[in-house]
């Protein structure tokens, strides 16, 4: 809305319409001219002027009529009118009250009055405007999917929209003071992560940036994400954040079923159909020379390279059929079939020949872990493929260690002698499409997913995800903290 009221004119005499704007310069105003009712009504319409300035005597239309048509209108009806009149007697009058006026002036107008009428009006039809355009806000944010909050500088909630309330666990209709700040709230229901970026809260949230309230998955509670944003008001009043709190359980749970479903294909596909394609071309090369006994063997490898794909196809075929469950169809895993995982994950990656070494307890490897050994192949897949894409020479002496450190959980620590990185770096490391590199120069391949598809993962069982350098070599050490289950899978 323009700092300039804007006036329309409605006269058809071009003197008289030079007459009212010369009279309102010293306002500062902005005006829209016409000349007719008809044309009058149409510039109302495009313009939503301020105060329409209407002549009561016009051929054709005169300005009862486009007052009544004004008036008439779901569009512009409630924009003042002052009639502009020569007419004095009491029939005029009431005349234009019946039409909807809101003022009348007559002439010849004492300009001091007149300015003084525009100035009343303008301000007292803004005001109205204001009012309105607030009402429809607060009705707009009291009815949004999206949660809502004010904070002041100490984190106290000043205001939550129904939404927000609902998310925190508060009274959704009871508008009374709030007691507690945001983030104790948040903390009575909600894992928050990434937990090095809440330390700082409440903070305006930056571009690259992500707060998350994480509902992990129980028996008696749904997986739930909540994505929060704040910005800082610069009001200079108590008013200091406003908080927007919105519900992207569907978005990150789809993101995970295409994360696994693509790590399912690329990962388990590649080395069978190698293998396949590899004997089969040389079958087909009648030139090589090969006897019979070679050709026997090279069939029989190839044969077992079609099993192993056909194995892998049903499995796949098994996850997209069983989208729901828990653990897409497959059984839980136990400790001790981590390392086959580990192993699996070893060889695709072509890392035999370097040192690896795992470790666990004998008295954990069969207790479970809540998810199956596919996924916990998936997750070593993409640390340790980060493991050998930046290690200087592409071969990481890795280290996997197992401990149980507390009631209830297991540490998983994966540790490699590859690079360390800057503190921001470890910072931003479990966010979504964010790529560690030093250069940025976009030479690392992939879209940044892997390790935030790791972390979305953990957090969603309770578990939680850090990543730090190592302090007697170069490398980083990254901590998987995962609930078990002594009985079996977590419902």
């Amino acid at each position: 809305m323009s700092e300039k009221p804007l006036i329309l004119i409605v006269d058809d005499q071009a003197p008289g319409r030079a007459t009212l704007e010369a009279a309102l310069m010293p306002l500062g105003c902005r005006f829209v001219f016409s000349d007719n009712g008809l044309d009058a009504i149409k510039k109302a319409a495009r313009h939503m002027p301020d105060v329409i300035l209407l002549d009561a005597m016009m051929p054709e239309m005169d300005g009862f009529q486009a007052c009544r048509l004004i008036r008439s209108s779901p569009v512009i009806s409630d924009v003042p009118i002052i009639m502009i009149t020569a007419l004095d007697d009491r029939d005029s009058l009431l005349r234009g009250i019946e039409a909807g006026a809101d003022d009348f002036v007559s002439k010849p107008f004492d300009r001091v009055e007149l300015r003084a009428r525009i100035k009343t009006i303008t301000r007292l039809n803004r005001y109205r405007r204001l009012m309105l355009e607030r009402a429809k806000f607060r009705w707009v944010v009291k009815n949004a999917d999206l949660g809502f909050a004010i904070l002041n500088q100490q984190d106290q909630i000043l205001y939550a929209n129904p939404r927000a309330r609902l998310y925190l666990g508060l009274n959704r209709d009871d508008q009374g003071n709030i007691t507690g700040k945001f983030i104790e709230l948040a903390k009575l229901r909600y894992r928050l992560e990434p937990q090095q970026q809440w330390a700082e809260w409440p903070k305006q949230t930056p571009t690259d940036v992500q707060y998350y309230l994480v509902q992990p998955k129980t028996e008696n509670t749904p997986l739930a994400w909540l994505l929060v944003n704040c910005v800082e008001i610069p009001s200079g009043t108590d008013e200091s954040y406003v908080v927007s709190i919105r519900d992207v359980t569907n978005t990150v749970v789809n993101q995970q079923e295409m994360w696994n479903f693509h790590s399912q294909v690329s990962h388990k596909l590649r080395t069978p159909v190698g293998t396949l394609t590899g004997f089969l071309r040389v079958l087909q090369d009648s030139s090589g020379g090969y006897s019979e006994e070679q050709k026997d063997k090279f069939i029989s490898t190839a044969y077992r390279a079609a099993s192993k794909l056909q194995s892998e196809i049903v499995d796949i075929l098994q996850y997209v059929d069983v989208p729901d469950s828990e653990n897409h169809g497959f059984p839980p895993c136990k400790l001790k079939e981590i390392e086959k995982a580990f192993n699996t994950v070893i060889r695709n990656l072509g890392l035999e020949n370097t040192k690896v070494q795992y470790q666990v307890a004998e008295s954990m490897e069969d207790t479970f872990l809540p998810f199956s050994q596919r996924t916990a192949e998936i997750i070593l897949w993409e640390i340790l493929e980060n493991s050998k894409k930046f290690h200087p020479t592409k071969a990481p002496e890795i280290n996997i260690l197992v401990r149980a450190t507390e009631k209830g959980y297991v540490h998983l620590f994966i540790v490699d002698d590859g690079v360390n990185l800057p503190p921001e770096e470890l910072n931003k490391a479990w966010l979504p499409y964010y790529q560690i590199e030093p250069t940025h120069s976009g030479q690392i391949p992939g879209m940044g997913l892997g390790l935030s598809m790791v972390s979305t993962t953990i957090w969603g069982i309770n578990g939680e995800t850090t990543i730090r350098n190592r302090e007697d070599r170069p490398g980083v050490i990254i901590e998987l903290k995962l609930p078990l289950s002594t009985d079996g899978p977590l419902a």
